[in-house]
């Protein structure tokens, strides 16, 4: 598994994706997040028990995804993760279900730089 890129404020981006900040100096918890590569892009997975619809917003600026509450009936709390270089920002879904949110972050489709184009007649 290849590790990559989940930050909470101003720390660094490279090899803390996987990281798992459940809670900090500050006091501050965040939920358990699991995160991981595939072949067709990364996904995060965040316990979110107890949230119902609308309580969770899922915003993209900038390249950096956030994730936040601002509580209700749970505790608020914000998580920020910065997009690797090869994520597809415009393909982006997330969806939750049994209390796990989950958001899928597809690889960007490669386009080629060079190549035969075949040249059709009489079609």
């Amino acid at each position: 598994m290849t590790r990559y890129w989940i930050t909470e404020g101003a720390m660094p981006m490279e090899d803390s994706f996987f990281s798992d900040f459940i809670g900090t100096g500050s006091g501050r918890k965040f939920p358990p997040v699991d995160a991981y590569e595939t072949a067709e892009g990364y996904t995060i997975e965040m316990d979110v028990p107890g949230y119902g619809e609308g309580d969770i917003s899922v915003n993209l600026k900038d390249s950096v995804l956030t994730i936040a509450s601002q509580g209700g009936a749970k505790r608020a709390f914000s998580r920020s993760f910065r997009l690797p270089k090869d994520a597809d920002a415009a393909r982006i879904e997330a969806g939750s279900s049994n209390g796990v949110l989950t958001i899928t972050i597809p690889h960007r489709v490669a386009q080629p730089e060079s190549g035969r184009i075949e040249v059709r007649i009489g079609r």
